[in-house]
């Protein structure tokens, strides 16, 4: 495991060791999350899901802090195409094969009445991890009457260079870099009794091809 291994177990499993004073944990509900990319292909963009995400957010809506960590494999991600998902997840683009997971972790922020407006955070795909903050679109909590506890839902938006992640297929015939990354989560709380389950650190290669 490399140090960027290390400090993401590090960086995770303190998030539940109360280092947030009253701060509720919510498991991610993977059924209820995604996210969606969107890309210039030329003479359109396109849009891709994302599915199957684990993780957890840590909010104390009375201090106005909180964290947050999710992982979602790229295998899941799918253009509606078989075509563009076999060049999408394949080794001209996200090579899921070399890096399954995509993992982004961030501190809640510009809180108003409970209810943070931004995520500042860094986001690891390819082997390459780079900071990207979300603006937070929708936010709220509530009872969720099938599991009978709260659950929080929110929405989150932002904009990231790929080829800065090493992923420029496209570049030299002109098509823009940017991405949309558009994030929308169900996170159920989790009882105080229940032990923490902490995500492992990222597998598979980093940027420069040596195993974590």
């Amino acid at each position: 495991m490399t140090l960027k291994g290390v400090a993401w177990g590090l960086a995770v499993a303190s998030l539940s060791q109360g280092s947030l004073a009253a701060t509720q944990r919510y498991a991610l509900d993977p059924a209820r999350t995604q996210a969606s990319v969107e890309a210039d292909a030329g003479l359109s963009m396109v849009e891709g899901q994302l599915a199957r995400s684990t993780g957890e957010v840590l909010l104390d809506r009375e201090a106005g802090q909180g964290q947050v960590a999710v992982c979602l494999p790229a295998d899941s991600l799918d253009f509606g195409l078989s075509m563009l998902n076999d060049l999408a997840r394949g080794p001209m683009a996200f090579d899921a094969a070399r890096f399954p997971e995509i993992r982004y972790q961030g501190r809640l922020v510009d809180f108003i009445g409970g209810v943070p407006g931004a995520v500042e955070g860094e986001l690891q795909m390819h082997g390459v991890t780079r900071p990207l903050r979300l603006a937070i679109q929708s936010f709220r909590c509530g009872p969720d009457d099938t599991l009978q506890r709260e659950a929080c839902s929110a929405s989150a938006v932002g904009t990231l260079q790929r080829d800065e992640f090493g992923i420029d297929i496209g570049k030299d015939l002109g098509l823009r870099m940017a991405v949309t990354l558009q994030v929308r989560i169900v996170a159920v709380a989790v009882p105080a009794d229940m032990a923490p389950e902490v995500m492992p650190p990222p597998t598979g290669p980093s940027a420069d091809g040596v195993p974590q």
